[in-house]
């Protein structure tokens, strides 16, 4: 059941769900990914996204970066590899993202690209539950 709206304010979905491909929920998501690690990859990659979950205020997602028409985004070739000293602390190109609506725009809360582990786990406690994988709440 929705949430009850302010006057002006669309109602916010309650629960966790996966914003549908097109959708203008998921379009604004990847956009403001795009902007926050096109230094990084050198450009503006498209997303494949593997996993999307939102609540209508927060979201998390994991996805594959690519160049357009799917294009496979050679890592050894981007700013981001390219200023790194310890590639080996980096795992390929797969970027992380935890995003915040800010009125009516979503911005990138945190993100990472390569991650070896599981940085979002310092998140788990202020994040509602079931939005980040692996968070326990008690």
């Amino acid at each position: 059941m929705p949430v009850p709206a302010a006057r002006d304010e669309k109602p916010r979905r309650v629960g966790v769900y996966t914003p549908s491909p097109g959708s203008p929920e998921r379009v604004a998501l990847m956009n403001a990914l795009r902007d926050a690690v096109r230094g990084d990859m050198g450009g503006d990659p498209i997303f494949v996204v593997r996993d999307l979950r939102s609540n209508g205020d927060w979201a998390f997602g994991v996805m594959e970066p690519t160049w357009a028409g799917g294009r496979r985004i050679a890592p050894e070739k981007t700013p981001l590899y390219q200023r790194t000293r310890d590639r080996d602390g980096l795992d390929g190109l797969r970027t992380e993202a935890i995003w915040r609506r800010d009125g009516a725009r979503w911005r990138v809360e945190a993100h990472s690209i390569g991650a070896t582990d599981v940085w979002w786990g310092e998140y788990c406690a202020s994040m509602p539950f079931g939005l980040l994988p692996g968070c326990r709440h008690g």
